[in-house]
């Protein structure tokens, strides 16, 4: 059987049957929205996880132009859907289109991804092997599932913070403890208005790329804390990865618009270091940068895909301006930083 000769619909219809224990809504950006049912609340917890965000409240009532409908089932192993597994190697998930990319298909030892775009919606059956596999695993390879189906459909999430200063839209890349908490609330204590604080959706339209943010809370150590609000905020402590921090919601300080779009025009790239120095880069300098920031979300076992993935971050790079920033210990070097994006 053929997977992209699949009947669809009929799938479809068999998997609409099953008993979904748990279901969720969720606002991603602009004019996205994915609803996602699942046969285990576990399926939930790993979607929650893969795209790095936890709301607090969301504007249920608007009508999201995209709607991504992803229904996550088990079926038993020796189904019929798994019978070319001897053909995939650990660790790969290849992925066929056909000619229009309306239909997707993506396939791992544990998963038979199936997608179908209609216009203004996307059904995503995502088939889901019994057997034993680590949470771990099962979890990794969720979420590269998960951004590569996002990446199909035009998006990408950056683990990035994004901020409107005037009318320049600025992204903050870098690795978990770069300082994008700390670099964007210096900021938007200072005027600028969050768009997101950790993660951000890219999309691109026409050759233009734009930025709209999705999450609500905002997660801080407690230099941090100290430097932005000069006193301890009345919110528990608790391990976040590495670190020790507190959650609060974004709103309750800070001018933000989440859910809307703006069109990227900077992006500078967060390390730390010993002194602060803002360095502006080539534009392959820049695109390399972005290579490695984005690549561990993903696996190409196509060359056309992986062409399709180079091209968009080279196509980002030429549309803005990027920078390199070194920041040290000192916090209050950050005003440079301010002073630096006004004249820009």
């Amino acid at each position: 059987m053929s997977s992209l000769n699949l009947d669809f619909e009929a799938l479809e219809r068999e998997v609409k049957k099953q008993k979904m224990k748990r279901s969720t809504f969720t606002r991603l950006g602009k004019d996205w929205a994915i609803e996602l049912h699942a046969t285990h609340k576990n399926y939930i917890q790993y979607f929650e996880t893969s795209i790095m965000q936890k709301i607090m409240h969301l504007p249920h009532h608007k009508a999201a132009k995209n709607t991504i409908q992803i229904y996550m089932v088990d079926i038993a192993k020796d189904s019929e859907i798994f019978s070319d597994n001897h053909t995939i190697s650990y660790g790969t998930m290849p992925m066929s289109t056909n000619a229009n990319k309306s239909h997707l298909v993506l396939k791992s030892p544990w998963f038979r991804i199936f997608v179908k775009r209609r216009r203004g919606e996307t059904t995503v059956l995502a088939l889901i092997r019994e057997g034993k596999i680590s949470r771990a695993t099962f979890g990794k390879y969720f979420q590269l599932l998960s951004r590569k189906i996002l990446f199909a459909l035009g998006i990408h999430i950056f683990h990035a913070a994004a901020l409107r200063l005037g009318n320049k839209t600025i992204l903050f890349d870098g690795e978990s403890g770069a300082g994008k908490s700390t670099t964007t609330l210096s900021l938007a204590k200072s005027g600028a208005q969050i768009i997101s604080e950790d993660h951000t959706l890219i999309r691109r339209e026409k050759g233009i790329f734009f930025a709209s943010g999705y999450e609500e809370l905002s997660r801080v150590t407690s230099k941090t804390e100290k430097h932005i609000f000069g006193e301890a905020l009345p919110y528990p402590r608790k391990k976040i990865g590495k670190y020790f921090k507190k959650e609060f919601p974004l709103r309750r300080a800070f001018d933000c618009v989440f859910f809307k779009e703006f069109r990227i025009d900077f992006i500078f790239f967060l390390q730390e270091a010993k002194q602060f120095q803002i360095r502006e880069l080539s534009k392959k300098e820049a695109t390399l940068h972005l290579v490695k920031m984005t690549k561990p979300f993903f696996t190409f076992s196509e060359p056309n895909l992986y062409d399709d993935y180079m091209n968009y971050m080279c196509a980002l790079t030429k549309q803005v301006r990027c920078f390199n920033l070194e920041r040290d210990n000192n916090l209050k070097n950050l005003d440079t930083l301010i002073d630096f994006l006004r004249k820009v």
